[in-house]
């Protein structure tokens, strides 16, 4: 009877924390362990922003696309610079050269268009309530196009949510099995083993869409629809207690 009831608590206390892994090994391949999981969240802002700029360029001759290309790349990294960006937050994200064509309803075939050079330049800033800004600045000086543009955290702010989360994971493993063993009976022992798993963020990415070109420019409205949001992550913490 007094077997059956221990059970009852058990498999009780499993269900209330059934968001993460409990267990409880009697057996002889096991030994006397007790498993408990817990999951630690930690929310942030994020302190860096990674921009991603396009600047296209379509002419008849690959040579011509080229060049026209790379002079306008330049006066738009010239200005990522007069921003305040350094030589190592710019970079080339992606570049591409392609013969263009179009289908031609009239003669129904395709035609030729011209080679189409696609450059992306990705701009790396810690000043990320003034994303807006900046990329005004790049349009203005001849940025066809925003890609996207995600917000994140740098190494070290990286490190030290992930330790805070850890932490908070930790302490949630160690209350249960707390709860359990004095809702059981069971002694706990010393701890055989400490394990991480989970550890995880996702960047807050911002597609403003394909309508943000140098005709049109970049406007106020757009300026301040590039908001930061806040970032969560997580990590899970696996503790294996000796039962005594």
């Amino acid at each position: 009877m007094y077997l059956l009831a221990l059970g009852l608590v058990i498999t009780t206390l499993i269900l209330a924390f059934s968001s993460r892994e409990t267990r409880i090994y009697t057996g002889s391949q096991e030994g006397n362990v007790l498993t408990v999981s817990g999951t630690g969240e930690v929310t942030a802002e994020p302190d860096e922003a990674y921009m991603y700029l396009r600047v296209e360029t379509l002419k008849s001759s690959a040579d011509q696309a080229q060049f026209t290309n790379s002079r306008v790349s330049s006066n738009v990294i010239d200005e990522l610079k007069s921003q305040g960006l350094k030589d190592s937050d710019i970079e080339t994200y992606r570049f591409t050269i392609y013969r263009k064509e179009s289908y031609n309803e009239n003669s129904r075939r395709m035609e030729f268009e011209g080679y189409q050079v696609e450059h992306v330049i990705k701009a790396t800033t810690a000043r990320v309530k003034e994303v807006g800004d900046i990329i005004d600045a790049a349009v203005q000086s001849g940025a066809d196009g925003v890609e996207r543009v995600s917000f994140g955290l740098s190494k070290k702010k990286e490190a030290d949510v992930k330790g805070e989360a850890l932490a908070r994971a930790a302490a949630l493993s160690r209350e249960k099995a707390l709860a359990l063993s004095a809702s059981t009976g069971v002694r706990l022992g010393k701890i055989r083993s400490v394990s991480e798993s989970g550890s995880y963020y996702a960047p807050y990415d911002y597609y403003p869409g394909m309508r943000i070109a140098s005709a049109e420019k970049f406007n106020a409205a757009d300026s301040a629809s590039i908001q930061p949001q806040k970032l969560e992550l997580s990590a899970t913490v696996t503790i294996v207690y000796e039962l005594n």
